[in-house]
């Protein structure tokens, strides 16, 4: 395991200001760590909301037997919603489980395989594409462009999702993450990787990929799971979950919904997670600006350890709305390794 030897950074330099102006500068950045804790705490308990509500919304009932199946939902007052604030996207219209006609994946669409290529037929210009790895590192809800292209003389070799489908991975380091969908809404066909099944049909593709990110389908998905060196989907067994066909328009005005809740905790350009990085990026200027000054000039006293010449300025500290100005403290270094 690799260490640090005590008498490698015994040498290191760092500044050491008066300790009234330290304990301010820790004030400033304890102020900047607590600001980011309740925005991570905020985060985690609108992802917990977001997943209620999206199970709750996708719970329909059995119209022929009256109840909520199993695996499918159950009481929306098991999990209380947290109280709606101004980040808290809009619910419109009810979201109690209602009446809905059921049917396997497979009385819906049909599976289509991807066919194989490698991360060694990538170019910079070519043929669009989906790896199966990308869909777990990269893709969220729905994608409709790409990060990858291969070779364009391997198009008639290979197999596409087309507008619409909701591209599938067949395989996963866990169980989870086996089957992990992402609904493709490009404008164009797009090649998929034989680890990848394009599932066509004719509803919402994005109420489709909210569906088969629920917990009830999770645990449906788990029995058809092949627990071999590396997890496999049984394509033949997923093709019989069911899952809830509303009319199209009930698709979309759920779809809207989740999307609202998906772009708050998800979207790392304008969500939570878009100022959870912002906020980072300041804690880390204002540190490095705060602990950065300019050393002063050093003198021996009688006594023999290093001393500072002259007057101690106090550095500048962060303003609210003033320029930070930097003033100078001594450096001191190697005093634990001293006799």
């Amino acid at each position: 395991m690799p260490y640090i030897n005590t008498r490698d950074i015994a040498p290191f330099r760092i500044p050491v200001p008066p300790l009234e102006v330290q304990r301010e500068i820790v004030n400033v950045l304890d102020t900047f760590t607590k600001l980011e804790a309740e925005l991570e705490a905020e985060l985690e308990a609108r992802r917990r909301q977001y997943q209620y509500y999206r199970d709750a919304l996708l719970g329909f009932e059995f119209p022929s037997s009256g109840g909520v199946p199993e695996g499918r939902g159950g009481s929306l007052a098991e999990v209380p919603p947290r109280q709606a604030s101004p980040a808290t996207p809009p619910l419109e219209g009810n979201i109690k489980a209602q009446s809905a006609r059921w049917a396997t994946l497979g009385e819906i669409g049909k599976f289509i395989r991807g066919r194989r290529f490698t991360k060694a037929d990538y170019v910079e210009d070519g043929v669009a594409c989906i790896h199966y790895g990308e869909i777990y590192t990269h893709y969220g809800i729905s994608a409709n462009e790409v990060i990858s292209h291969v070779r364009p003389d391997m198009k008639a070799t290979l197999r596409f999702a087309k507008p619409g489908d909701v591209v599938i991975t067949d395989v996963g380091e866990t169980v989870e993450d086996v089957g992990k969908a992402v609904a493709w809404i490009g404008a164009e066909d797009v090649a998929i990787h034989d680890h990848c099944y394009a599932f066509r049909h004719s509803m919402n593709p994005k109420f489709i990929s909210y569906c088969m990110q629920t917990a009830s389908f999770i645990a449906e998905k788990a029995k058809y799971v092949a627990r071999t060196k590396v997890n496999t989907l049984l394509i033949d067994g997923f093709s019989k979950i069911r899952i809830p066909v509303p009319p199209r328009e009930e698709q979309e005005r759920i779809v809207a919904i989740l999307d609202k809740f998906d772009v708050l905790v998800n979207d790392i350009s304008i969500g939570l997670p878009a100022e959870i990085k912002a906020r980072r990026q300041q804690y880390a200027y204002y540190r490095d600006r705060l602990l950065t000054f300019k050393e002063l000039e050093k003198t021996t006293p009688p006594f023999g350890h290093p001393s500072t010449g002259g007057e101690l300025k106090p550095c500048g500290l962060l303003s609210m709305s003033g320029e930070f100005d930097k003033k100078t403290f001594p450096s001191s270094g190697g005093v634990a390794g001293e006799a």
